[in-house]
């Protein structure tokens, strides 16, 4: 079972062959999309002149469902910020706090993290595949 990231679902309603590869991994599987998803997803689309209006639809309807993240899930994701951007300067490499928001959700349910993001790597307490 997949928690599916905003970089993977980009590729995939890009038809980009990273996105084609990613379909084929979780065709078959259940496959979620965190709420914040969808936030980075508008932002996406707004930004690149994609329809959001059309494709925020696409993630509810490809996936599996949309979660929620939990108070304890919250607190856990301001922990792993802190834990991963530990030691790393403002102006460096840091990771964001909606991927650790992704991140905590997805060890809250027991899925695994698909994504393309490297930064993903710095967390050891969450499955991740990153392709």
């Amino acid at each position: 079972m997949y928690l599916v990231d905003t970089s993977v679902w980009i590729d995939i309603f890009r038809e980009t062959e990273s996105g084609k590869n990613a379909m084929k991994k979780i065709a078959g599987k259940d496959r979620y999309a965190c709420a914040v998803t969808i936030v980075e997803m508008s932002k996406w689309c707004h930004s690149n002149n994609f329809a959001a209006a059309q494709i925020l639809p696409r993630v509810e309807t490809s996936c599996s469902g949309i979660l929620n993240s939990s108070r304890a899930g919250e607190f856990t994701a301001g922990k792993m910020w802190f834990e991963a951007n530990k030691g790393i300067k403002k102006s460096g490499r840091q990771v964001g706090l909606i991927d650790c928001i992704i991140a905590a959700t997805a060890g809250e349910n027991d899925l695994t993290v698909l994504t393309k993001d490297k930064h993903f790597q710095r967390f050891t307490n969450i499955k991740k595949e990153i392709i």
